[in-house]
């Protein structure tokens, strides 16, 4: 094997020499991506059954136990608190609507697989003083419904999870803030559809009016049902077939009715005349106390005319006399007209 001959010092440096220049370092080199080790894997919380695909996250949740078991209230009151999970949406309105607690809550705000119902009676703004109808405000009754990826497993003493499902989360407190009043609660889908199921069968108003009244009685929070309320239902409903409306009445309960209510003009009339004194209207008063009022016996009254009724007398007269005389100065310039012109 033919040895090469040993590499002199000269023929080195010549060698390190004719080598190119090295490329220029960059001030910012990108730094190296490590590979996932947890990658593909979901840890959850085995408080609150939250799921995580982040291993440092979910190390941070559990680690300031960012969860809790039940829902905040920060209303000093006695808290009702609801943490339910159902397998879909349908499954928690269909709880909901059974409940009749829309009776009380609205929906205030709505994403996707995200809404919140809040107390319907409370209000963002002050109401008129003079309106009687005025909202209860700050209240903090509250209902969320969430879908979120709930973990399924059992037992959950590892961090892994194994199983994880999408739930409908709800969750809230049902106290009030304010005493609940029957007369502002809403119409519940429960009553709604009960209503007109009877209105369906041809049940008759007046009992549909009286069996409300029996779960009303049963049920403080129930307010029964009037006429219009069936009307109404069924006109949203499209029964316009169906006779909700009020039966005839008897003439003779109308003739009654137009007799009280002439009687009752005439007692004003006497107390706003000043043609009788104190004494005597202070006897009729005691008399209607005693007796009926169609018994009780009216002296007449002498109707004089008032000075706003004279006033308006006079003014009515006064137009017509104006009127008159420009119908007589317009004929008169025709007849001048008709001279000249001839």
């Amino acid at each position: 094997m033919d040895q090469q001959p040993p590499i002199t010092q000269a023929e080195l440096v010549h060698e390190l020499v004719s080598w190119e220049p090295c490329p220029p370092t960059p001030l910012t080199q990108p730094k190296a991506t490590s590979t996932k080790r947890y990658s593909g894997l979901r840890f959850h919380c085995p408080t609150c059954r939250k799921t995580s695909g982040c291993h440092s996250s979910h190390r941070t949740h559990v680690k300031k136990q960012a969860c809790s078991a039940s829902p905040a209230c920060d209303a000093e009151h006695a808290h009702h608190k609801i943490q339910l999970d159902f397998g879909s949406p349908v499954e928690a309105l269909a709880w909901f609507h059974a409940q009749e607690l829309d009776r009380f809550f609205a929906i205030e705000s709505s994403r996707p697989k995200f809404q919140v119902y809040r107390c319907n009676q409370r209000a963002s703004h002050q109401a008129r003083p003079r309106k009687r109808t005025q909202k209860l405000q700050a209240c903090s009754a509250k209902i969320t419904f969430r879908e979120a990826l709930m973990c399924k497993c059992d037992p959950v003493a590892y961090q892994i999870c194994p199983d994880e499902q999408t739930r409908t989360l709800v969750y809230g407190c049902l106290t009030h803030s304010h005493a609940l009043e029957p007369h502002r609660t809403r119409w519940s889908k429960v009553t709604k559809e009960r209503t007109l199921a009877w209105v369906r069968e041809g049940l008759p108003v007046e009992a549909i009016i009286a069996e409300s009244a029996a779960l009303a009685d049963q049920d403080p929070m129930q307010k029964p049902l009037s006429r219009s309320d069936i009307y109404r239902m069924a006109k949203t409903a499209n029964l316009s077939d169906v006779q909700v409306s009020s039966p005839e009445l008897d003439l003779t309960y109308v003739e009654d009715f137009k007799q009280i209510r002439e009687k009752f003009q005439q007692i004003d009339n006497f107390m706003k005349s000043n043609n009788f004194t104190h004494a005597r209207k202070r006897t009729l008063v005691n008399s209607l106390l005693i007796q009926p009022i169609n018994d009780v016996t009216m002296p007449t009254l002498k109707i004089t005319p008032t000075s706003h009724v004279l006033n308006s007398d006079r003014k009515r007269a006064h137009q017509s006399e104006n009127r008159s005389l420009s119908r007589q100065k317009k004929t008169q310039l025709l007849a001048k007209e008709n001279c000249s012109s001839s």
